[in-house]
């Protein structure tokens, strides 16, 4: 499998987050540094496995795009696409795009099941040990699908009931929330992780999307808020208990770059991730392109 350091804990050891098809939710005030763990996901990633190994599809819905403008000017081998200031329709067809990869993979695992009938292939690690011992599949490498601020495309979307939408906005928060979670459903097998970060979703089609895409998601990951649907929501453990009232009124006190990560965990792991400038995360990726200069994209 594959994880990714994304911080440290209390004791100062690094955290992994594993991204073999684990979906993630991760919420937070307004510039709580919910970005800076994106910044950790795929610096951190494309430093420590090969483009055949991880890859990325990067999306910000933001208005101006600015978080993800270093990944298009530096580019290097694992990111395989970068939308910036996404709308609502730009954003259906980004995960459009993620559904027709997802269905890709499906081909590919059901040609080398029919091809190797003597071999048990109904994922993607199964299929990898076939790869590696006979001649004729490629590797197929995780894939993780980052969607900054989706809140803001949930929140620009038309209803039924407009007339005449622009039609960068005329999708509806219905279409869209079913694509996402259709994507999160069906690409955990496959390795297609996908991870959502926003904030403000306890109220109308903001919080369809994330009641509908809750049950799919590996875990939960809540930088500091004062939204109590927020806090409902994400520090409930597998079995809806809230986690402890000490818990609970601690979160607003969180310092920026910590979060706490529910996990296996109860309470919730406390983790600190590191927020870099743009120049270090600039310098970051330069050391990227020249450790991988001529690696083709995973998967």
């Amino acid at each position: 499998g594959v994880s990714i350091p994304v911080g440290l804990d209390s004791s100062h050891e690094p955290v992994y987050l594993p991204v073999n098809g684990q979906n993630y939710l991760v919420a937070g005030d307004w510039n709580s540094n919910k970005t800076a763990l994106l910044h950790a996901l795929v610096l951190n990633g494309c430093a420590s496995h090969s483009p055949r190994e991880l890859s990325f599809r990067l999306a910000d819905c933001k208005q101006g795009g600015f978080e993800l403008e270093e990944y298009k000017t530096a580019p290097i081998p694992h990111i395989e696409c970068v939308r910036t200031g996404v709308t609502p329709r730009q954003l259906l067809d980004f995960f459009k795009e993620a559904y027709a990869i997802v269905e890709d993979r499906y081909e590919r695992l059901t040609e080398a099941r029919v091809r190797h009938t003597d071999r048990y292939i109904r994922n993607i690690d199964e299929y990898n040990i076939v790869a590696a011992e006979v001649d004729g599949l490629e590797p197929m490498g995780r894939l993780l699908i980052l969607v900054n601020e989706v809140q803001q495309a949930i929140l620009n979307c038309a209803d039924e009931y407009t007339a005449t939408p622009d039609p960068a906005y005329a999708v509806t928060a219905q279409e869209l929330t079913k694509l996402i979670v259709k994507v999160a459903r069906t690409g955990s097998w496959a390795g297609v992780c996908t991870v959502l970060l926003a904030d403000g979703w306890q109220i109308g089609n903001q919080y369809r999307l994330f009641r509908d895409y809750a049950p799919y998601c590996a875990d939960r990951i809540l930088f500091r808020t004062t939204d109590p649907g927020i806090l409902r929501a994400l520090l409930a453990d597998i079995r809806g208990n809230l986690c402890t009232d000490e818990l609970y009124t601690a979160v607003p006190a969180l310092p920026d770059s910590h979060c706490l990560y529910p996990g296996d965990f109860h309470p919730p792991l406390r983790i600190q991730v590191a927020d870099l400038t743009p120049k270090e995360r600039l310098k970051a990726l330069e050391r990227i392109r020249e450790t991988y200069p001529f690696e083709r994209k995973g998967g």
